[in-house]
């Protein structure tokens, strides 16, 4: 079966991943197309669509040919019909649209859910974070994962450090999303009821490579405090075998727990009040072994639910099913609506 993967949005990792995880597997031809960065851990964008017209045509002639037409985000054929004519393109295809955290309705929260929705109109939506099923209850849930058995995901034994400081890092991205301010003022309090040194590593826009040896260089790994489930960043601190501040919340904990069978996820998981985030963070300041056990459980956490190679056939599975009721989007019916 072909896949053309399309992302003209932020969210590029995740066509990536999608697009080298069913390549693992046989019979499944991929193509990712634009993808918003030109190499992503190693990998390297099939067509960039701003490459000229032998680009435009290269992608063009794999769209035609594809039996599965993948759009990321708010990727949509507005943005496309002016280099591509992709519209016409559409007819007698299945079109999926993969929904994940978008970047409207991190800063932009009354933007209304209705328009986001109607971005592909008819299309089969995916979403890729188990806090969505409720926004999108249409959609199949077919969860992020990473490539825990490639180098760049390797763990590594927890840091020792002569003078014993504890290095915390924190995603420093998507502050209001994340909660970062609550983040920093619980380490400040944390400061306050240990005599351990802590340093913090604040991770902002970096290269993948440098952010996950930062990652394996870190003693604990602060992802976000606001309710919710994890994203790529947070499973890629547990590949790392890192403990990991994730909040989940009891309802997307079910939502995997019932899609995926597994367990009460191994993460430190606290409220977003500092003088909580302090007290949960305090005894994996004091014990390094504590730090040790918690990385490695929550790294086979990773390898036994969230890893590429467990979570492909899920993935072939539902584009399978979607393939299988037929086109579902006319050149007619494509919106041309605005998410901007």
């Amino acid at each position: 079966m072909k896949v053309a993967h399309i992302c003209v949005s932020m969210l590029s990792n995740l066509p990536f991943l999608w697009a080298r995880m069913l390549d693992n597997l046989p019979g499944w031809e991929n193509m990712h197309i634009f993808g918003g960065k030109r190499t992503w851990n190693g990998w390297k964008t099939d067509v960039m669509l701003h490459g000229g017209p032998q680009q435009i045509q290269k992608a063009r002639d794999f769209i035609s040919a594809a039996d599965v037409v993948i759009f990321y985000g708010h990727a949509h054929p507005r943005r496309l019909i002016g280099p591509m004519n992709i519209g016409p393109l559409l007819k007698k295809k299945t079109v999926v649209q993969v929904l994940a955290v978008d970047p409207f309705l991190i800063w932009k929260p009354n933007f209304p859910l209705n328009l986001w929705r109607g971005c592909l109109g008819q299309a089969h939506k995916i979403v890729a974070t188990g806090d969505m099923v409720d926004a999108f209850p249409d959609a199949e849930l077919v969860p992020i994962a990473v490539p825990a058995n490639s180098d760049i995901y390797r763990a590594t034994q927890a840091p020792t450090r002569e003078d014993q400081t504890t290095r915390i890092l924190l995603a420093a991205t998507n502050p209001a999303l994340k909660r970062v301010p609550a983040m920093i003022a619980g380490v400040e309090r944390l400061r306050s009821l240990t005599n351990k040194k802590i340093d913090i590593d604040y991770i902002t826009d970096i290269d993948h490579v440098t952010l996950m040896d930062r990652k394996r260089a870190a003693d604990i790994i602060l992802d976000h405090v606001s309710p919710g489930g994890w994203g790529l960043n947070g499973c890629e601190a547990g590949a790392a075998g890192r403990p990991t501040l994730v909040r989940f919340s009891d309802p997307v904990q079910r939502i995997y727990h019932r899609t995926l069978g597994c367990g009460k996820a191994p993460t430190i998981n606290t409220s977003d009040d500092p003088e909580a985030i302090a007290k949960a963070l305090l005894p994996f300041v004091e014990d390094r072994d504590l730090r040790v056990e918690s990385g490695r459980i929550l790294r086979t956490w990773v390898e036994d639910y969230w890893s590429c190679i467990v979570r492909a056939p899920l993935l072939a599975e539902v584009l399978t099913k979607f393939a299988n009721r037929g086109a579902n989007v006319r050149p007619s019916s494509v919106p041309l609506c605005r998410t901007s």
